[in-house]
């Protein structure tokens, strides 16, 4: 890739070996080719580049003023070209983003102030998986934003945490509790209430003692395809701001119990990405 037009090299070229002939050698031109664009780009600028000799050309004065500014043109060019390829490219996959955009802003504000980073925030998103694999999403990404995980190579890998939220019931638009603004513990008794299955997520695990001799609990799988099909249930799952359903209804759970929302970002990773990292802890603690 270049930012110049390549007659300008053939000219430079041309110059240095006092010769459009020898110039079309060295940069795998045909002699015509070198030519018509040596012609073309004084018909463009509207002087006379080169006089010819019985050896080959020489420059004139405004071909020799030109050959002094073209030199710093493809100087300039080359090096904006090679700091492009060498800005630390930062690819972000959020399987958490909250409706109110934040992370968004905060990752668009460092990155107009960080122009040596490359900044990517990529949405995770499988309808097969409802929590993603941290040691197969790592494989992808430098920084993966979710809740706080536990099956997770914990020698490759830390979670460092942005804040809390609560949990919130999905509930079936025609089911008794649907009507609520908040549901409370007491509401679930004898109810159906599915869950992520056990191990994966710290928070919801807490959560599962505390209401596991209230309901029927049913644990379910990361992989499923119907994870809000059977209407006959409440799903309970971590707080998400902007959450909308057209079956569903999202009522906020009255509980003590939390899940932890921050980054998992590799052991030793570098430097840049650090930065990145602290910048989003001091900026969206607390979330």
């Amino acid at each position: 890739m270049v930012l110049y037009n390549r007659r300008i090299l053939t000219f430079l070229k041309s110059a240095e070996c006092g010769s459009i002939t020898k110039a079309a050698e060295q940069l795998h031109l045909s002699t015509n080719a070198a030519w018509k664009q040596i012609s073309n780009l004084e018909e463009e600028i509207g002087v006379t580049l080169f006089r010819k000799t019985t050896h080959g050309v020489i420059l004139t004065e405004e071909g020799e003023y030109l050959y002094q500014q073209g030199q710093k043109i493809i100087t300039i060019c080359d090096e904006v070209i090679r700091n492009l390829h060498n800005k630390k490219k930062i690819r972000i996959m959020s399987y958490y983003l909250d409706g109110s955009g934040r992370l968004i802003h905060l990752i668009d504000r460092y990155q107009k102030k960080h122009i040596d980073a490359d900044i990517r925030l990529v949405p995770y998103y499988d309808p097969m998986v409802r929590v993603p694999d941290v040691d197969t999403i790592m494989q992808e990404t430098d920084v993966l934003v979710s809740l706080e995980l536990n099956d997770y190579d914990h020698g490759k890998y830390e979670f460092i945490s942005l804040g809390s939220v609560g949990f919130q019931c999905v509930v079936p638009k025609d089911h008794t509790l649907s009507m609520k603004s908040v549901i409370r513990l007491n509401d679930l008794k004898n109810q159906t209430v599915r869950v992520i299955e056990e191990g994966i997520c710290i928070g919801v695990d807490s959560l599962v003692q505390e209401i596991k001799d209230i309901c029927k609990m049913v644990r379910v799988p990361r992989k499923i395809t119907d994870y809000y099909e059977i209407q006959d249930c409440i799903h309970i799952i971590p707080q998400r701001n902007g959450a909308v359903s057209e079956t569903n209804r999202y009522i906020p759970l009255d509980t003590n119990q939390y899940v932890e929302v921050g980054v998992f970002i590799r052991k030793n990773t570098d430097q840049m990405i650090s930065e990145c990292v602290e910048y989003l802890y001091n900026n969206l603690g607390g979330y």
